[in-house]
């Protein structure tokens, strides 16, 4: 811990610590106060900590410890102004929208199996009349997905008018069908892309998602960045070559961020879903976990680390995963979670003549009644309001029917040692980052 900044604090100070839980990892302490910690690396500094949280003045605790373990105590005390609660958190609202099932390619890990437009998908009208119930009700961000997103009839006159609406909009697409002239057309109407290439040149990315693709999704991606809309690049690498694969990615990713420097993100994705051709396990999903982290490491090096002590500096924190935020099917048919092929439905926006007001009230009881702060085990567990307790649909045992709103009745499946621990290291790491 660095000491370099002058600290006074008057000798006669006492604390109100409360409230808090002391976890010990390897060789430190973690002092955890719902969404706030700090590091004490010994046995002397846990000690001090237990004399401030008694209320003993700084100079009595001088007298019996090293002044650089109880320099290093106060400094973190202060700094993170651990005595104050602070739970601050940016309330946005977001609705993930489908708006075709259809889809121009056939690749084998959709989740959605898209390709064939669904019966009765919802028209233009339909969807602007929706986009205007989500607006009254302070919605902030529409995600609009499919399907392809570009074979949706009007979906320029949809874009336009939610942006009319003064809603943000995130566009989901494979960028195979976003000529430029269309793009230029679009850009002022997009706040965010996110563009599906698989793999890292015409090869790799012909044996997931055809041939011919990789070239149109890729001049897709640099007509978006010359229209200076933010672009994300979403990469699910097959699952078979990965480990054969590694370096053309990390290579790939590399080149890209050297060509695109503003506006510009990589996504992996870190968790293989069933899709069309694909059946996804615990070993897979480990295995293709372990080997994606360790490239995103090295090709964006500590954003891990930065992202994970952002995410709670000023008091900001974490209870939920997202689920009971609404997503709407192609058709009208309203989920809690943007993975609709997994959960039950609640209704259907033509039979509640896109009345949202009795859907939102079932959206914030599941919110809070699936919240880490009301499931067990994680509302007794010291990290509540930093691990947030992970996928629901994943993790709780109770979600076949989510007409189930019974906080008592949804157990989370047994949270495990490796769990806490990946959480205690980021967060020594974090601290570590932070402070040095």
């Amino acid at each position: 811990m660095c000491q370099d900044n002058f600290l006074e604090i008057d000798g006669t100070k006492t604390y109100t610590l409360k409230n808090f839980f002391i976890e010990k990892y390897e060789s430190k302490y973690i002092v955890i106060k719902k969404n706030k910690w700090i590091i004490l690396d010994n046995d002397f500094q846990k000690e001090v900590f237990n004399l401030l949280s008694e209320s003993k003045k700084i100079e009595d605790i001088f007298k019996n410890f090293e002044e650089e373990d109880i320099l290093n105590v106060l400094t973190q005390i202060e700094a993170k102004k651990f005595e104050i609660e602070e739970m601050n958190k940016e309330e946005t609202k977001g609705a993930y929208i489908y708006l075709t099932n259809e889809c121009n390619l056939n690749c084998p890990h959709c989740y959605m199996n898209s390709g064939k437009k669904n019966e009765n998908e919802l028209t233009t009208e339909e969807i602007k009349k929706l986009l205007s119930a989500l607006s009254k009700k302070m919605y902030t961000h529409v995600t609009f997905t499919g399907g392809e997103v570009f074979l949706k009839k009007e979906f320029d006159s949809i874009l336009k008018f939610s942006k009319e609406l003064g809603l943000k909009n995130i566009v989901l697409t494979n960028g195979t069908l976003a000529t430029k002239k269309k793009i230029s057309e679009l850009a002022p109407f997009i706040d965010e892309v996110q563009v599906s290439i698989d793999g890292y040149d015409e090869k790799t990315n012909a044996e997931i998602r055809g041939k011919g693709n990789f070239n149109l999704a890729k001049q897709a991606i640099e007509a978006f960045l010359e229209n200076d809309v933010k672009t994300v690049i979403a990469i699910t690498p097959q699952y078979e070559n990965l480990s054969k694969n590694l370096e053309g990615y990390k290579k790939f990713s590399k080149e890209l961020l050297n060509e695109f420097q503003k506006n510009f993100k990589i996504k992996f994705s870190l968790e293989l879903l069933d899709g069309r051709d694909f059946k996804a396990d615990i070993d897979k999903n480990k295995k293709y976990n372990f080997q994606l982290s360790q490239l995103i490491d090295e090709i964006y090096p500590n954003e891990k680390i930065n992202n994970f002590a952002l995410n709670y500096e000023n008091g900001g924190y974490i209870i939920n995963c997202g689920y009971g935020e609404l997503t709407f099917s192609s058709n009208g048919d309203i989920y809690m979670c943007s993975l609709i092929e997994k959960i039950d439905k609640i209704n259907n926006l033509r039979n509640i003549n896109f009345d949202l007001l009795e859907i939102e009230n079932i959206s914030k009881k599941i919110k809070d009644n699936t919240s880490s702060l009301n499931i067990k085990p994680c509302k007794n567990c010291s990290l509540k309001y930093i691990c947030g307790g992970g996928c629901r649909i994943k993790y709780l045992s109770s979600l076949e029917t989510i007409k189930i709103l019974n906080s008592e009745e949804l157990i989370r499946k047994k949270c495990t040692v490796e769990t806490k621990n990946y959480f205690y290291k980021l967060m020594i790491e974090s601290n570590e980052y932070l402070f040095n």
